[in-house]
């Protein structure tokens, strides 16, 4: 899933094309994180922490390896990480349930420079696109980003499929109840929570779970 409109206030106020977006200036933003293949909860919970990480450093599987995106200290802060849920296969072959989060962080990044870290965070799980909508280890998606609108060949905002899929909008609404006003569920395939990303909300993972733990 690559960038239809998001529903309530949070998409509301004045917007700007993709190429338009100033640097410097702090925008909220929403990501859709999901896998099936491998260590998925640990794959979800090292991306989120490493959307922090000026290194841009994830650890999978117990050896630390670089993903490729670096953003500068400071790009990138997470505001609040959904439940985790356990979710249905939409299209594609037949293949493994997944585990889905959607975070909200606040970041200074240009939309490029936005899906360039996400799909860092992807290749440092050694994901693979063979088939579409196929299993994969990790998927980063943008879902939406204040202010900005854009329709390119691989960079569309807001995502066109978020507001037709389960697995993206029920934590959505979880973290951002207004993106729910007027959305209709299409019940397009089961999704149940299953946990906390960070359930011992130990120190190394406080500050990305700060904004999330007091909504459980």
């Amino acid at each position: 899933m690559r960038g239809n409109t998001a529903k309530g206030n949070n998409a509301k106020g004045n917007t700007v094309k993709g190429n338009a977006v100033k640097g410097n200036t702090v925008r909220q933003a929403f990501l859709g994180l999901g896998g099936n293949i491998g260590d998925t909860l640990g794959y979800l919970r090292e991306a989120v922490i490493a959307l922090e990480s000026p290194d841009g450093i994830v650890e999978t599987n117990g050896t630390v390896e670089p993903d490729g995106a670096v953003e500068p200290d400071g790009a990138v802060e997470v505001i609040a990480v959904s439940s985790v849920y356990e979710t249905e296969p939409i299209g594609g072959p037949e293949q493994d349930v997944f585990l889905n989060i959607v975070v909200e962080i606040k970041t200074s990044l240009k939309p490029y420079e936005l899906l360039e870290l996400c799909l860092g965070l992807e290749q440092a799980t050694g994901r693979v696109r063979r088939v579409r909508w196929g299993p994969r280890t990790l998927d980063v998606d943008v879902l939406w980003m204040e202010g900005v609108v854009m329709n390119e060949e691989d960079l569309t905002i807001p995502h066109p499929r978020m507001t037709l899929r389960r697995f993206v909008m029920v934590p959505l609404g979880e973290i951002a109840p207004d993106f729910l006003v007027g959305w209709e569920d299409p019940k397009d395939g089961d999704i149940k929570k299953v946990g906390d990303l960070f359930p011992d909300k130990s120190e190394s993972t406080r500050k990305a779970t700060q904004s999330y733990a007091g909504r459980d």
